[in-house]
């Protein structure tokens, strides 16, 4: 599904603010990469475009997460492998969607 949160990454510094935020963000050499979105505040991480389980079944992705104030950057490696149930709950929520006009959140 287009749009689709499939993860979330975060990152923790103990000190106190503002010294302990971050930004997230793609690593762009990623061939990955462009079939996702990364919330630059919440670390949250979406579908770019609607995935194909028939035609591949894992991503994998660097996200970089990179202090608001001092020059640090962390990056975590991320996997998705796309199941049976994600094409289920696709199909299900497209009918539901083009029958009754009702959105569900896009939590997996």
């Amino acid at each position: 599904m287009l749009g689709a949160v499939v993860g979330q990454v975060s990152a923790v510094d103990l000190d106190s603010a503002p010294y302990n935020s971050f930004s997230y963000r793609l690593r762009d050499d990623d061939p990955d990469s462009v079939y996702f979105r990364v919330d630059v505040a919440t670390g949250n991480i979406r579908t770019a475009v609607t995935l194909d389980r028939e035609r591949r079944r894992m991503y994998r992705m660097s996200v970089i997460a990179q202090s608001d104030t001092v020059r640090v950057f962390l990056t975590a490696q991320q996997s998705l492998s796309l199941s049976r149930i994600f094409d289920f709950l696709q199909t299900c929520r497209t009918l539901t969607d083009s029958y009754t006009g009702a959105s569900y959140p896009r939590h997996l």
